[in-house]
């Protein structure tokens, strides 16, 4: 099923030029702006990064960040595609995951 297609709420700002969107506007700027936050925020990665930088040098810790960013970057990409439709559609699934 293509992420485009899909229509859980009924919202007036859903069609924009014949495309089918998967969000509102208003729920866009929500990701975008967890997006930015959760990017900016120094959290337990960036001490685990330092940690890692001081104890064994940058070149050993280049693949640890490549993987943290590598990680958030999916998260970011799969929810602003409608991740949070899925669980909506089937709240049984979000149990499962927990």
């Amino acid at each position: 099923m293509c992420p485009l297609k899909t229509n859980i709420v009924s919202h007036p700002n859903k069609h924009i030029a014949g495309l089918t969107l998967p969000m509102t506007i208003e729920h866009f700027f929500a990701v975008a702006l967890f997006a930015l936050v959760t990017t900016g925020t120094p959290g337990p990665n960036n001490i685990m990064f330092a940690a890692s930088g001081a104890n064994y040098g940058i070149r050993k810790t280049l693949p640890h960040m490549l993987g943290v960013n590598l990680g958030l970057g999916s998260l970011h990409l799969l929810m602003g595609l409608g991740l949070g439709a899925v669980f909506l559609n089937f709240p049984l699934l979000q149990q499962v995951l927990k």
